[in-house]
């Protein structure tokens, strides 16, 4: 289950519904397919707007002063949780060793300027 708890998972945080059911997926494929391969694409958008995570995850980064960075941090955080979670339940399910692990993030961020918003490419 993606949440540090069970009950966490009634906050509806994207990570843990998109987390959850890709679990749900593995489990399900394992039982009915288990020779047939499986792809799963799974387009998480946390680090995007709207700016939110879960205290516990933002609670993990203690050491950051800056409240804004605080909370992106505690965004990848709950990601890395959520990430661990579905590699956990392919190792359980004998998947992991036939499997390729793509991970990418975009590179384009979001700019304050004048009360405006102003998109940018970070190279």
């Amino acid at each position: 289950m993606v949440g540090k708890t069970q009950n966490e998972t009634e906050e509806y945080y994207s990570v843990y519904i998109y987390g959850n059911e890709t679990v749900r997926l593995i489990k399900r494929h394992a039982e009915l397919y288990a020779s047939s391969p499986l792809y799963v694409y799974l387009a998480w958008n946390v680090v995007h707007a709207p700016d939110e995570a879960p205290a516990w995850a933002v609670d993990l980064n203690p050491e950051e002063k800056n409240k804004q960075r605080q909370l992106f941090a505690g965004m990848l955080s709950a990601l890395d949780v959520g990430v661990r979670h579905i590699i956990d339940e392919l190792k359980t399910q004998s998947m992991w060793e036939k499997t390729i692990f793509v991970f990418s993030a975009g590179a384009v961020g979001i700019i304050r300027c004048n009360h405006s918003l102003v998109s940018i490419r970070l190279l």
